[in-house]
């Protein structure tokens, strides 16, 4: 039954980001990333350029935490950038690594989620 809804939930929430316009940028590193990905049970990130800018939807429980952040790749390195000003900059991830390049990465969830097991997660592209 968990499975099931697992699938349900997964299905909806694809069907519901492919219908949202978002522009390709296939000729950045960052497209690898474009797209939905999970984390089962029920982890869901989405990366996605709007507007010229590459950003990480992640869902959050806190309402003061932001949900959507910058992000590049150089370098085969994730960097992240938590606000849209100019004078932020982008942070490296170093405990991102891919275990299929443009399929499924590893990182330590705290990058993602603030307050979180200091564990690691596998991510795996769906869309």
């Amino acid at each position: 039954m968990k499975n099931q809804i697992f699938l349900f939930v997964t299905i909806v929430v694809v069907v519901l980001f492919s219908g949202c316009k978002k522009e390709k940028h296939s000729n950045s590193p960052e497209s690898i990333f474009y797209g939905t990905w999970v984390r089962p049970p029920v982890d869901t990130i989405y990366f996605y350029n709007s507007n010229g800018i590459n950003i990480l939807k992640t869902k959050q429980s806190q309402p003061w935490y932001k949900s959507e952040r910058q992000f590049e790749f150089r370098n085969d390195t994730l960097r992240l950038k938590d606000s849209v000003s100019a004078v932020a900059e982008f942070y490296p991830m170093p405990t991102f690594k891919w275990l299929q390049r443009g399929s499924s990465f590893e990182i330590r969830l705290a990058a993602f989620y603030p307050i979180s097991i200091d564990t690691k997660g596998i991510y795996t592209k769906v869309k």
